[in-house]
């Protein structure tokens, strides 16, 4: 069925003509050993990479931008670096186009002495993956549930998702162009080798995420590449939603020609987006990787309130399968508890905002403005 009552934790079924080629397995994780120098201060910590040092607050120790990986543009995330002095994870880290691959990870003061491992939840922040923060503060949520929360921060915007017949990825997991599921991914093995060093209960990880984060959490739930590496799932608002890789192409090119028109190569979307579809590989190539930052940025500015002007998540097979969320009908997916709903007056909320930029960028819009006040009062309620 399509509920899951978690017997089979973490083992998708397997159905012929999910992917379409073999997925490799989740290799098994050396976990990181919990440091016992520094005068067993426990805001000093051994991570896989080398040693960080947080901070501690009224509610909890902090740990701010951890590296968990690093990329190159349009690739397949790897493992970060190792480093052999005492990182500093004190402030608060910005994430800037594809130099974004960091966690923020909050622990309980409470209960930090106990030998049995605290639960951990993952969370995915929203904002229409191309924007948002994973800098939340946590410190509240882990003092009240006694668990660690790991906030993730990746790829967003065209940065993350990208499709394009001019990629050459390297890697046959990048081909398809979900690089910011790919991401997700690598945060979840970091968790997997280096929790426990934290306290942690690696064999107690709930993933979890709001509005698009959650929406990339249910896009967890049915790909391949991530079995074994979350145990429970929790969805805030999200959809169950993907794309084709032709959707993905034709978008990309679209964004390709308007590029080309702003550079002043041509007048017109049209003769451009035409010059863009009989480009070679070879050239397109070479134009995607003269684009600046700035200009991958403004290639997605709203992605609309069911992301449909975002293509994202594509059914390249391997990463996403090709049936998308159909395999739910025969089981096909990564079969762990979950708690799916949405947020209480959420779209009250959207209808908030939208009114009050209405009102103020364009005034005289409404005859009556108390009336109109009146309906904003309401849909704030």
């Amino acid at each position: 069925g399509a509920v899951s009552d978690g017997t089979v934790s973490g083992q998708p079924v397997s159905v012929p003509g999910v992917i379409s080629q073999p997925v490799p397995e989740t290799p098994a994780v050396e976990t990181a050993q919990v440091e016992t120098k520094n005068t067993g201060n426990p805001r000093f910590i051994t991570t896989k990479y080398g040693k960080i040092e947080g901070k501690k607050t009224k509610n909890s120790y902090v740990w701010l931008g951890v590296p968990y990986g690093q990329t190159e543009r349009w690739r397949a995330p790897n493992e970060p670096k190792a480093w052999t002095k005492t990182k500093s994870c004190k402030k608060k880290k910005k994430a800037k186009g594809d130099d974004c691959l960091f966690v923020n990870v909050y622990k309980p003061l409470q209960g930090t002495e106990e030998a049995k491992p605290l639960p951990v939840i993952v969370f995915l922040h929203g904002g229409g993956n191309v924007g948002g923060t994973a800098n939340r503060n946590f410190g509240e949520f882990v003092k009240e549930t006694g668990a660690i929360a790991v906030s993730v921060e990746f790829r967003q915007g065209a940065f993350g998702w990208f499709c394009s017949r001019g990629l050459s990825s390297g890697d046959s997991l990048g081909k398809g162009g979900n690089f910011a599921m790919l991401d997700i991914r690598l945060a979840l093995k970091w968790v997997q080798k280096n929790i426990a060093a934290l306290g942690g209960d690696a064999g107690n990880v709930t993933l979890s995420g709001f509005s698009a984060g959650a929406r990339d959490v249910l896009n967890c739930t049915i790909s391949p590449v991530m079995k074994g590496l979350f145990d429970k799932v929790i969805s805030f608002s999200g959809g169950m939603t993907t794309c084709s890789i032709r959707e993905g192409r034709r978008w990309s090119n679209e964004k390709l020609a308007q590029v080309i028109v702003r550079r002043g190569r041509f007048s017109k979307k049209k003769r451009a987006l035409k010059y863009v579809k009989r480009m070679s590989k070879k050239k397109m190539n070479k134009l995607l990787n003269s684009l600046t930052d700035s200009e991958i940025r403004r290639m997605v500015k709203n992605t609309g309130l069911r992301l449909t002007n975002f293509p994202q998540c594509f059914r390249d097979g391997r990463v996403i399968p090709k049936s998308g969320f159909d395999c739910v009908e025969w089981g096909g997916y990564n079969r762990v508890p979950m708690i799916i709903g949405s947020n209480n007056s959420e779209f009250s909320n959207v209808s908030y905002q939208a009114m009050h930029r209405m009102v103020t960028k364009r005034p005289k819009m409404f005859k009556n403005r108390k009336q109109f006040y009146n309906l904003l009062k309401k849909a704030k309620m």
